[in-house]
């Protein structure tokens, strides 16, 4: 029997459609739990599908998580997005029950399913830290591995003498929220003064059919309900202000297990969107400094699975680090074009077999679908290297439907 791995899906986007077929190509098993219409359930290379509701798991009704994982069994479980990522996380060290914000009571998680949640990612005494942007980075710093000069911003004078003291421009970013604008690049003071007033107003409330929802839910279930543990746990500061690193946007996708690194490529960004700053036309080539950076971090985080580490990579070639994601890439399936295949690799892990030595091949540039489409539609482009699952229709037909 293959081994089994099962993706979990709250946040619905582009980026884990790809993510069925690389790991069913690399011989596993691949199950899936997501919402019906997001991007992950589009996949033809699904062998099993179980039911997910986003809104009722992030109140904390558990019971059909605990019943996919005992009842499916996988080796692996791997999740999607970064709220996926929080969840997974807050159950695995639920020792005596999970309750999160907005719980009625305390849930007991089963032994068997913190097992192959902890299986899954790795030592949880680093959980705190990744997708942590500031707790990440001062790892990073320890470690001797250049990151922006940043500070804590308890009020907008503070961020104002920052800019004083780094230039313009600067990057305003706020924790603690999924969704939504985060990150705020700002050019000089009024733009500043804008981000602020953006970044620290409320979060808007979610309605009173939320809340009703969230009784009958809790009384249908015995009170029953975790509350939301998708959201990153507030200590100390939530918004933060660090200086603007001139230079192309890069990433390192890896798989790693038990904080090695098996296998890893570099790319960067060529062309990105103006507006978001996401790659959409990217460079695969060697990087020595992202992936000793990516050595280095993976075994602080003793981390488990497939992630990232972002930079910008400076003029001079210098990378400067930026964040560590604990979740796949939306480029992890380019990693045959760059000689690093993570699902082969993690499947090597998974059957303790050894991967198969492949020779670097040459720097290649990829254009992003459907990143580069949405950017410039009527773009012609090189079709070799476009980068659309042509054999999927279904999800080359969900993916299309982001750039119409």
């Amino acid at each position: 029997m293959p081994p089994r791995i099962l993706l979990l899906a709250l946040s619905d986007w582009f980026g884990p459609g790809r993510l069925p077929k690389m790991l069913r190509d690399a011989g596993f098993e691949v199950a899936i739990m997501a919402e019906t219409g997001a991007m992950l359930a589009q996949s033809s290379h699904v062998d099993y599908r179980f039911p997910l509701s986003a809104e009722r798991l992030r109140l904390g009704v558990l019971g059909p998580l605990f019943a996919t994982i005992l009842d499916y069994n996988p080796r692996f479980v791997l999740p999607c997005d970064e709220a996926a990522a929080l969840l997974l996380q807050a159950v695995a060290v639920s020792f005596d029950g999970v309750r999160g914000p907005g719980a009625m009571l305390r849930v007991m998680v089963p032994e068997r399913v913190r097992e192959v949640l902890l299986r899954s990612l790795g030592d949880s005494r680093s959980f705190s830290l990744r997708g942590n942007r500031v707790g990440a980075r001062r790892a990073a710093a320890l470690m001797h591995i250049a990151t922006p000069a940043s500070q804590a911003v308890p009020y907008l004078q503070v961020a104002e003498a920052f800019a004083e003291t780094h230039g313009w421009p600067v990057v305003l970013t706020r924790s603690g929220r999924t969704g939504g604008e985060r990150v705020r690049i700002c050019a000089d003071a009024a733009a500043l003064r804008d981000a602020y007033s953006s970044l620290t107003a409320p979060a808007p409330s979610a309605g009173p059919m939320h809340g009703l929802r969230r009784l009958v839910w809790g009384l249908a279930g015995g009170l029953r309900l975790a509350g939301d543990l998708t959201l990153p746990p507030q200590d100390g500061a939530s918004l933060w202000i660090e200086e603007h690193i001139p230079g192309h946007p890069a990433t390192y996708s890896f798989t790693a297990h038990e904080g090695r690194v098996l296998a890893g490529f570099a790319a960067i960004a060529e062309t990105v969107q103006p507006a978001t700053g996401i790659a959409c036309q990217v460079r695969l080539e060697p990087d020595r400094a992202m992936a000793e950076a990516a050595q280095l971090m993976v075994g602080r985080m003793v981390f488990t699975g497939l992630g990232g580490l972002h930079f910008v990579r400076r003029p001079d070639g210098r990378p400067c680090f930026l964040k560590f994601s604990p979740r796949p890439t939306a480029l992890s399936h380019l990693g045959p074009l760059a000689g690093a295949d993570l699902a082969a690799a993690l499947m090597a892990a998974a059957t303790n077999t050894p991967a198969a030595p492949v020779a670097p091949p040459a720097p290649v540039s990829v254009t992003l679908f459907p990143q580069d489409w949405q950017r410039a539609p009527g773009a012609i482009r090189d079709a070799g290297l476009d980068d659309r699952p042509n054999d999927d229709p279904r999800l080359l037909a969900a993916l299309q439907a982001l750039v119409e």
